[in-house]
């Protein structure tokens, strides 16, 4: 079980095979008794405006369901993880602090997809990053603290390699051409003026939560992570004038 673990560690090194990683984490927590793993890096100060980068072997449903819906807003793992450099069991949060009704709601929908027991790895960056890998296991897992006892170290350390390997991959990865559809500009024109999204909304005769679905995909094509960086880019683009 442990030459997968070092075998991993190995690869991690290498630059430029980020499937190679992912597939080799896997299959090393396979090893040590876990079912599957998920890797949320944030590469930017965390906030309502900062989309994560993902790595996982969770049920792809599970995977839909957290993009679509901006989970990692409310998943009370990844809140902990921004307060902690400590590893965690999920089933200890609710000891930690009391649950708002949304945290609860997204570790419910977790168990739902077969996310029920799981360890979670939280690493901070030099730069200011966080990396949170979590191991699980599901239902018909027998006493998942004792296979945590016995591995955590070792999924510690594969956790700082594999937030490393991430890391330098997700700066490496090139940037796109950006084809902002003309209401995207409009949305980054006007946000750029210093117009809230609901101002914005009124201007355009649209709806708040349009406006959001075309910032959002503007800031996706763009490869950042905020509004404010979103209207930087685009001014040094040509694609809006200051």
């Amino acid at each position: 079980m442990f030459t997968e673990a070092a075998e991993f560690m190995e690869v991690a090194q290498r630059p430029g095979k980020p499937d190679a990683v992912r597939d080799r984490f896997a299959k090393a927590v396979r090893a040590l008794g876990f079912d599957a793993f998920g890797y949320f890096g944030m590469y930017a100060p965390f906030g309502a405006e900062t989309s994560p980068f993902m790595v996982s072997t969770f049920p792809q449903s599970w995977q839909a369901r957290y993009v679509e819906h901006q989970y990692h807003r409310h998943d009370p793992v990844v809140a902990e993880a921004i307060r902690s450099v400590i590893p965690l069991r999920w089933d200890e949060l609710s000891q930690r602090r009391p649950l708002r009704p949304e945290e609860v709601a997204v570790l419910v929908e977790a168990r739902e997809h077969g996310l029920v027991h799981g360890f979670t790895v939280p690493v901070h960056g030099l730069g200011g990053e966080l990396g949170v890998t979590s191991v699980v296991a599901g239902p018909g897992t027998r006493d998942f603290d004792r296979l945590v006892e016995a591995h955590r170290h070792t999924i510690h350390l594969m956790a700082v390699y594999l937030h490393n390997a991430l890391r330098e991959q997700a700066a490496a990865m090139p940037t796109r051409e950006a084809r902002l559809s003309p209401r995207e500009i409009e949305c980054i024109a006007w946000t750029a003026q210093g117009k809230t999204t609901w101002e914005v909304s009124q201007i355009l005769r649209l709806s708040e939560a349009t406006v959001n679905f075309y910032l959002r995909n503007a800031m996706r094509k763009l490869g950042v992570h905020s509004k404010a960086h979103a209207v930087a880019k685009t001014l040094v683009l040509g694609l809006i004038h200051a």
